[in-house]
């Protein structure tokens, strides 16, 4: 990548934004450095340490030192002690009557299958399941990934849905069981996605998994 390629990258810093003009080799540790030395005043008055740690925009595992900002594909990060992990909640019914949150125009987001069959969302809930009628009222895209014959997936297994720029995981079936990296989950209950995160229907031989992908375009 040519040294005259530059990257605008949005950073957030006691939670404060500033834009910052960056040449794409530089890493996150230069960044880590930069951020201490700028906003020294401010950790000062705010009483903490410029320690920290920087977390891609809706990731909640922190960024490697020694990654390059070409590398991480991302244009929004956070600083800070920890991730700013969302909370698991409770879901009701009535919320798959409601189209989620618009997607971010900048992101591409997918499933892929264990057979590399690739599923863009393009909106949310998006509901897995097998094949067979969908409730009208529910504003929901619908993705049969099973056949009707299938007795380890139900016809409404599991949906994903946007909230705040968080995407969640809600297993909606009474019958079957929907796992989140290996996790079984609890029904109605809405878990936050991360990229590359595991989605398992059922206990099916081979397994029905997909891979959640979601990166910045």
């Amino acid at each position: 990548m040519s040294d005259r390629v530059r990257l605008n990258v949005e950073i957030q810093v006691l939670g404060k934004s500033f834009d910052l003009d960056a040449n794409p080799q530089r890493t996150v540790g230069d960044l880590l450095r930069e951020i201490g030395q700028e906003f020294a005043e401010d950790f000062a008055r705010a009483g903490q340490q410029p320690l920290g740690e920087l977390w891609a925009s809706g990731t909640f595992r922190p960024l490697n030192a020694d990654l390059s900002l070409g590398q991480i594909g991302r244009t929004s990060l956070v600083f800070g002690p920890q991730a700013p992990r969302p909370d698991e909640f409770d879901l009701a019914e009535n919320d798959l009557m409601v189209r989620s949150d618009s997607l971010p125009p900048n992101h591409q987001v997918l499933l892929r299958s264990g057979s590399g069959e690739r599923y863009p969302l393009t909106m949310t809930p998006t509901i897995l399941g097998r094949e067979g009628n969908l409730d009208p009222r529910w504003r929901a895209r619908r993705l049969e990934v099973a056949n009707r014959s299938s007795n380890q997936v139900s016809r409404l297994h599991c949906a994903i849905l946007l909230r705040r720029n968080v995407y969640y995981l809600v297993h909606l079936s009474e019958q079957s069981t929907t796992y989140h990296n290996d996790r079984p989950l609890t029904q109605w209950r809405a878990v936050p996605l991360e990229d590359r995160d595991v989605i398992r229907l059922g206990n099916l031989n081979p397994p029905l998994e997909f891979t959640f992908r979601m990166r910045e375009i």
